[in-house]
């Protein structure tokens, strides 16, 4: 069984994987659409509203707004929390194997297994958008 303490780090863990998979998801659609992903704010993909930063939650913002923008309504592609809740299971399946001890994986060959599944399940989502 994990502490209290292993079970914060966890969490953090998979908060700093969430954001960064908000951020691979940023990447990802600008690329597409040939936006520059370093400069300009966050928008709708339908109406191009700047987005508030209460809306920019990875996963929170997805199921409070129910996968809708908040002003036009128009759809959040599923793709978005997929990204984001990937990548914070792999930061935490990373970081547990990184961090060893009693906060580790029982076997490395499982948290290579996860971390290889949830990292190709990252590329098929990215690649799907295309």
């Amino acid at each position: 069984m994990f502490s209290m303490v292993e079970l914060g780090i966890g969490a953090f863990l998979f908060v700093v994987g969430a954001a960064f998979g908000s951020f691979l998801n940023v990447v990802i659609t600008r690329l597409a659409t040939g936006e520059s992903f370093l400069r300009g704010r966050s928008h709708c993909i339908h109406c191009g509203r700047t987005l508030s930063w209460f809306e920019l939650v990875p996963l929170v913002s997805f199921l409070v707004q129910r996968g809708r923008c908040r002003s036009c309504g128009g759809p959040i592609p599923l793709r978005y929390p997929i990204v984001e809740a990937a990548t914070g299971i792999l930061f935490f399946v990373i970081g547990l194997q990184v961090l060893g001890g009693t906060l580790s994986l029982p076997s490395p060959d499982l948290a290579r297994f996860i971390a290889g599944r949830v990292g190709a399940l990252i590329l098929l989502v990215t690649f799907l958008y295309y």
